[in-house]
């Protein structure tokens, strides 16, 4: 009877073994090339929001907030801010804003404003929805002790991760640390009249 030689070389695995690795390299290299895309995807968002923030910042920030010929309670920079927000992002292809009503925020405080399309009272980053926040609060002191007024503006859209849908397929449905939306801020000093 003939002996068992142990094979050594490129032979040495049977062929599936080698069609299991280079699955299981495809697989990964497929994950790497998707998780690429989702990211840039992200970026790509981020950067449409951070300019419909900035738009919605310079807005404000350049008119004084006593300017009083709008017809509610809400100040008109306030308002127009909340309009700049959403026509930039309309303009950039978030048709989701549509939905903002700049004459009407879901939540207005003091010196906070919140427009979104669900009706919450504030931007939230586990919900998938468009927002706008206009916030005045001061932010820094000056070296005599006045505090000094800025604007910050947050907008927030729904983002879907492609990632999410391969990571479903799998045995268990593991879900990844995903947030259903993505936002960006803007932050400027306030128009001063002095």
């Amino acid at each position: 009877m003939p002996e068992a030689t142990a094979q050594i070389g490129p032979t040495a695995s049977p062929l599936w073994a080698r069609a299991v690795r280079l699955c299981v390299l495809l697989l990964l290299a497929g994950a790497l090339v998707l998780t690429v895309v989702d990211s840039a995807r992200s970026w790509s968002a981020k950067r449409i929001l951070a300019n419909a923030a900035q738009q919605a910042a310079r807005v404000t920030v350049s008119n004084p907030l006593n300017v009083k010929n709008c017809r509610n309670a809400t100040p008109c920079p306030v308002q127009w801010a909340a309009a700049a927000a959403q026509q930039s992002l309309i303009q950039a292809g978030v048709v989701q804003a549509a939905c903002i009503d700049p004459e009407r925020p879901n939540f207005s405080g003091v010196l906070i404003w919140v427009f979104s399309c669900d009706g919450s009272s504030m931007c939230n980053a586990s919900d998938s929805t468009v927002c706008v926040k206009v916030d005045m609060t001061p932010v820094s002191r000056a070296e005599n002790g006045e505090w000094i007024p800025f604007t910050r503006v947050t907008v927030q859209c729904p983002h879907e991760w492609e990632l999410t849908a391969v990571l479903k397929l799998l045995p268990g449905k593991p879900t990844g640390p995903f947030p259903k939306s993505v936002s960006a801020s803007a932050l400027l000093r306030n128009f001063s009249a002095s």
